[in-house]
């Protein structure tokens, strides 16, 4: 299995991705911690080729944003956005969403 590519140091879940598993009666309990593992293994899933280089670029110098596409069964497209912090020291932050949803990594 390959190693992480890069670490969460938080991982946020939006309230309407977490309502959609519930009202989609998943039982999975680690579906979350299974996309964010793969994510970061660089597995990014059903994402167009110049963001495949633009995420393997931003993990090479450790800033910018990553992004990967999953096709969840029930839930359609789930997103994960990681906000790379370079060396400022600021905790890496990842944000699981449904597709479409607006992105918002800063607190």
């Amino acid at each position: 299995m390959p190693l992480q590519r890069f670490i969460a140091d938080q991982v946020y879940i939006t309230p309407e991705a977490t309502h959609a598993v519930a009202d989609a009666r998943l039982k999975d309990p680690d579906l979350w911690q299974d996309l964010v593992e793969r994510h970061q293994r660089g597995e990014w899933g059903d994402i167009h080729a110049n963001q495949r280089v633009v995420n393997e670029v931003a993990v090479e110098i450790g800033k910018g944003v990553v992004k990967s596409v999953f096709t969840v069964d029930a839930l359609g497209e789930v997103w994960l956005m990681t906000s790379l912090c370079g060396s400022r020291g600021l905790p890496i932050k990842t944000v699981i969403m449904l597709a479409g949803q607006p992105l918002h990594l800063t607190d």
